[in-house]
């Protein structure tokens, strides 16, 4: 699937299926989605959740590059710019990546 379908159209699909087919549904939605696998895969999504919703996607939450964090770690660089990440790192307690990933997000 090179383009998602909009929950707009995730709806009109699970609308529409009970009065045509899923290759007539493939047919219509053609340019997004040229066959019927990612149709029948809704709608057994929608069968089984009730949603045509996407999961909570998982694995680790953010912790480190909260707002707060990010804020703390901007006005340690505002005063001395000219210090390391490896400096600030030791003494703001926060991971040389993370702060590097902080400072790329906010360039």
């Amino acid at each position: 699937m090179s383009k998602r379908l909009t929950c707009e159209e995730r709806i009109e699909i699970v609308l529409i299926s009970g009065e045509r087919s899923n290759r007539v549904i493939a047919a219509d939605f053609n340019a997004r989605h040229p066959t019927r696998p990612p149709i029948s895969q809704l709608l057994a999504k929608f069968r089984e959740t009730g949603s045509v919703l996407d999961f909570p996607k998982c694995g680790r939450m953010k912790t480190v590059t909260n707002e707060e964090t990010s804020v703390a770690v901007l006005a340690l660089f505002s005063k001395s710019p000219q210090r390391s990440t490896r400096c600030m790192s030791l003494e703001s307690g926060i991971s040389r990546t993370s702060l590097r990933r902080i400072l790329a997000t906010h360039k």
